[in-house]
């Protein structure tokens, strides 16, 4: 019921431009880590295609001894679908591939990714994302993050040192300018998560910056959120939320040289 609640509000929201697919039927195999899938999927709510995937799924786990038995971990999991979209009304042939995949090493690393490209008559689309934290108590904490829309890239590193250099610290890179900055307010243990402000470089000019990005579970999706800003004329801007759950992926991304809106049910 949530993931039906869930579905109808990403429609409501991208009603304007969107790249969307809805899964209709998975074709079970003999292999639950294999199968194959239908759908239905459209560019901007103004064509509709047929959707047909060959997925595979593989797990990772690892092994430890606790009070003398071996007991097996999960660590993660990584999709990979191939896809060909059929032509319904008003739409071209398109092919492509995803790649999701989803890490926790005992909570020292953790990954979240997700990458799609489809290539159809006269182009192509692209959507990525990775978010990777690092967690070693005592040392160091932080993580490194990249977002791509189409042409448009977006790169951000983020680290606080416990024993070293104790000033939480932030470094980008988008739409030709280099950023940094200091936090004012972490919000999370990973010191991914916060409010600060810093400069930005363009052409060897110096701009002030601001900068927030929040993480939170909304129906048991895990979410992030982000508004910063460069203040040069034009304004240089970035605005997101990205939902990192392996099953959902969500890309709302708006900035100072365009964006726009991809999910996938």
């Amino acid at each position: 019921m949530k993931k039906v609640f869930f579905s109808i509000f990403l429609i409501i929201v991208s009603l304007s431009f969107s790249s969307y697919n809805i899964n209709l039927y998975n074709i079970p195999s003999t292999s639950d880590d294999f199968y194959f899938n239908i759908g239905i999927g459209s560019e901007d709510l103004k064509d509709i295609n047929a959707k047909v995937s060959f997925n595979d799924l593989h797990r990772s786990f690892i092994t430890q001894k606790i009070f003398f038995r071996e007991v097996k971990i999960k660590t993660g999991e990584r999709l990979f679908s191939a896809f060909l979209n059929i032509p319904i009304y008003n739409s071209n042939f398109v092919f492509g591939y995803e790649m999701r995949s989803s890490n926790d090493l005992l909570g020292i690393i953790k990954s979240n990714s997700f990458s799609r490209t489809e290539v159809f008559t006269g182009g192509f689309h692209e959507y990525s994302y990775s978010f990777n934290k690092i967690l070693v108590p005592g040392y160091f904490k932080g993580g490194l993050s990249l977002i791509s829309f189409d042409e448009i890239n977006s790169y951000r590193f983020d680290g606080y040192s416990d024993k070293y250099f104790k000033l939480p610290i932030t470094l980008g890179f988008r739409n030709d300018t280099f950023v940094s900055g200091i936090k004012i307010d972490t919000l999370d243990k990973y010191y991914t998560n916060f409010l600060g402000i810093g400069f930005g470089i363009n052409n060897l000019n110096i701009y002030p910056y601001i900068f927030s990005y929040y993480g939170f579970e909304f129906l048991n999706h895990d979410f992030e959120i982000s508004l910063n800003a460069v203040f040069k004329e034009p304004l240089d801007y970035e605005i997101y939320l990205i939902d990192k759950d392996f099953d959902l992926p969500l890309i709302i991304y708006f900035s100072s040289n365009g964006g726009g809106i991809f999910f996938e049910l």
